[in-house]
């Protein structure tokens, strides 16, 4: 444990928390635009190796959407990203 969580009265205390909890959201929301970014360079990637497959893209964010439970708008948007 940190020694300001250890210690001293109840307003290190809350502080500490405080901090934990500001830094474990920057942390995640940070993961979350990672996440967003590897999704779209990787389908992008995918789709322009076949972009001379009349229709591929069509299909593939069809049924990328189906098989993740992530609708079609956004993996479309996480490739613009």
């Amino acid at each position: 444990m940190r020694p300001e969580a250890t210690g001293g009265c109840y307003e290190d205390l809350l502080r500490a928390v405080r901090s934990a909890l500001f830094t474990g959201k920057v942390n995640i929301e940070y993961a979350w635009l990672m996440m967003f970014h590897d999704i779209g360079r990787l389908i992008h990637e995918h789709l322009l190796l076949r972009q001379d497959r009349a229709g591929y893209a069509a299909k593939t964010f069809a049924q990328l959407a189906a098989d993740t439970d992530v609708s079609r708008r956004v993996l479309y948007e996480w490739v613009q990203f």
